[in-house]
């Protein structure tokens, strides 16, 4: 689809939201339109339901609130601060979170420096992972239809199923709160070519809710930190070579709700869009390993449907079951130089992957207990085009997982968790290799929560998480840059966590010691075979992680909102020659932190200003050697001012301007790929 095309039809939609938002609803409340929270004017509620349809885990008030593992809420107010247009963009706000591009041009997420395949994503609860990877891209995953973020750490609940061993992240739709109607339209621009254009809106009825959604975005590259030292495939100054990107996105959602309470849930989300990746910059023209790639097409279809009964605290059973389809199609495209004119290769991948989750609950007292059920089939089929030969394979793989947890209140104020699970591992067809046999592995957790006082929260958890090699880890080449190696076997980990949380009206500030014991640890190593560098991915001995995680937020003043989190982590591999744990693991930075102030005046004036700090990590090279990532602080800032037109009902603008690493500080995320440089961007939210 061409870029006119996809703009017309981004068009078209954003105009059909509005009109629809006429006739939604015979009755408007204009309470939802502006939510007044202290001095400060928001345009919508910033509250997600506790017993929001998109929430993986179902359970009572109290079981979202304590946790004894790490759960954490990123609000929409912190969300819409940010001006995003992609989840990449979301890496900020997470605590010992952050984001790394790597050299397929893929924004990865990393929690608490697990690796990207380790880490669970959904969307609305459906599973959003590639199967045959198990991570996606979230630099072409739409923002602008999110509420909220859900993220839970540590030995995590086992509704979340398989491959959790690193946490998983729940990213949930907006709702409204009460009936009425709400829609929201935003345009922005920037340098660089950076453009986008969105519209949502949320209707509720009594029975009925749904969202809708539909966006646009591109831009020429991504913008270049002028103390980037690339020799090699970098002829502009300003804009990194071939980082374009156009993409269409369209989502919508409905809820119904009957009268016995029982909800029904349909939603389907998709995107189009096609990008160029970055090459390595420090390698020179003609070696093996580097990738003069773009990707002419990335296509995801998701369809879910969920079934829940109605929650309550006059309800002591409960159920949910969902469903979903996804199918998602990208086409790689190899050149032979950084010009991008001659291919030499190419690769088509299709993947289809059908999913369900059960989860039943039954509660007792201020005790409750919930037994889930997870399965998926994934098909994944490649077609590789080379210059003198090619390849067509299909693979399928089948994931299960199975669990029962308790939250458990003896007597007492204190609570007790605790949970088993069992996962399976089965790929049916291996075509070109030989079937392995079914994997097993099993998993659990334990924990407690102790209320010292109304502000104080003492809790420790400890369990085991596993994590299986996914396909592509096992049995894909990367278009001739990696050695196969089918023998791989899973990880698994002992995780255990300490947190110290003080909480008193907006006011809250957590510390918390963590630690992992990996055995099995996925990395790659470089090998040479007939005096030329590959790579592989190996099995080492393991690995261990010891950190603090620090998270906070606090209302100092009237419209003023300060929040920090950071993270300082030890994480070594097992040497294996040596057999000591002293080999590093690849990009995986020693510190983050981020700290960031956002003031809202009652005039209608908003600023917001930020610094993201990222320590130093190591990347491999090419002779299988560590280089150090130096370490970087990016600044940031934006000012916006809030307006209305008209009176009951009103329209609500709001101009703002942005400023994305002020300073153009150099960002290594890997050897010749650096992260954005300065960015400049303005644009119109209005509200109706």
């Amino acid at each position: 689809m061409n870029f006119l095309r996809r703009l017309a039809i981004a068009c078209s939609g954003i105009v059909l939201v509005v009109l629809c938002g006429g006739s939604a609803f015979s009755q408007q409340v204009d309470t939802l339109r502006l939510i007044k929270i202290g001095d400060t004017y928001r345009p919508i509620d910033d509250s997600t339901m506790i017993y929001h349809l998109g929430a993986v885990v179902i359970g009572s008030r109290v079981r979202r609130i304590r946790t004894a593992n790490t759960f954490q809420q990123i609000t929409l107010n912190s969300i819409t601060d940010l001006d995003a247009v992609n989840v990449s963009e979301f890496g900020p706000l997470i605590p010992s979170g952050f984001v790394q591009t790597n050299s397929r041009g893929e924004s990865l997420l990393y929690l608490r420096n697990s690796g990207e395949r380790q880490v669970a994503l959904f969307f609305d609860g459906a599973l959003l992972n590639i199967p045959w990877d198990n991570r996606i891209d979230l630099d072409l995953i739409p923002a602008s239809a999110l509420g909220s973020l859900s993220i839970s750490k540590g030995a995590v609940s086992t509704v979340y199923g398989a491959n959790v061993m690193g946490g998983a992240v729940n990213m949930i739709t907006r709702s409204l709160g009460k009936p009425g109607r709400f829609t929201e339209i935003d345009f922005q621009a920037g340098n660089a070519g950076r453009l986008g254009a969105e519209a949502v809106q949320l209707g509720r009825s009594d029975s009925f809710q749904y969202l809708a959604a539909v966006g646009y975005s591109s831009r020429d590259g991504i913008p270049l930190s002028g103390k980037a030292d690339l020799p090699f495939g970098q002829s502009d100054p300003d804009v990194r070579t071939n980082t374009d990107m156009n993409r269409f996105n369209a989502f919508g959602r409905g809820v119904f709700t009957l009268e016995n309470g029982t909800t029904l849930a349909l939603s389907a989300s998709y995107v189009d869009a096609e990008k160029g990746i970055a090459p390595e910059g420090h390698k020179p023209p003609g070696t093996p390993t580097i990738r003069y790639w773009r990707y002419p097409d990335w296509r995801n279809l998701m369809l879910v449907g969920s079934i829940g009964s109605k929650q309550g605290s006059d309800r002591n059973r409960g159920y949910r079951v969902a469903i979903w389809m996804n199918r998602f199609e990208q086409g790689i495209v190899s050149f032979e130089s950084d010009k991008y004119e001659t291919p030499n290769a190419g690769q088509d991948d299709k993947d289809m992957t059908l999913g369900s989750r059960l989860v039943l609950r039954n509660q007792v007292g201020a005790s409750e207990v919930r037994f889930s059920l997870n399965g998926s089939h994934s098909r994944h089929r490649q077609v590789v085009r080379e210059a003198d030969s090619g390849s067509d394979q299909t693979f399928a793989q089948v994931l299960g997982s199975t669990g029962i947890e308790a939250d458990i209140r003896p007597g007492g104020p204190v609570w007790y968790s605790a949970g088993l699970n069992l996962d399976i591992q089965a790929i049916p067809n291996a075509d070109g290799f030989e079937t392995p046999d079914a994997e097993i592995e099993f998993g659990g957790m334990f924990g407690a929560v102790y209320p010292a006082t109304p502000n104080w929260t003492v809790r420790a958890s400890a369990g085991r998480k596993s994590r299986f090699p996914t396909m592509r880890e096992r049995y894909a080449d990367g278009l001739g840059r990696f050695i196969v190696n089918p023998d791989l076997v899973s990880e698994h980990a002992l995780l255990g966590e300490a947190g110290l949380k003080f909480s008193r009206l907006a006011n809250r500030i957590e510390l918390i010691a963590f630690a992992g014991l990996t055995s099995n640890t996925i990395d790659q190593e470089v090998i040479r075979i007939h005096d030329e560098t590959k790579r592989i991915r190996v099995n080492l001995g393991g690995s261990r992680s010891f950190g603090l995680e620090l998270d906070l937020a606090m209302r100092p003043a009237q419209g003023l909102l300060i929040q920090a989190n950071g993270m300082i982590n030890h994480l070594r591999a097992q040497d294996r020659e040596t057999g000591a744990y002293d080999r590093r693991l690849t990009e995986r930075p020693n510190t983050l932190a981020s700290i960031t102030s956002t003031y809202n005046h009652h005039s209608g004036f908003t600023g917001m200003f930020s610094i993201v700090y990222t320590g130093e990590a190591f990347s491999l090279d090419d002779s299988g050697k560590f280089v150090s990532l130096a370490p970087s602080a990016v600044l940031s800032g934006r000012a916006g001012y809030r307006f209305h037109i008209g009176r009951s009902p009103s329209v609500i603008v709001e101009i703002f301007g942005r400023i994305n690493n002020a300073f153009d500080a150099l960002v290594e995320n890997q050897l010749g790929l650096p992260g954005p440089g300065r960015s400049v961007l303005a644009g119109v939210k209005t509200a109706l």
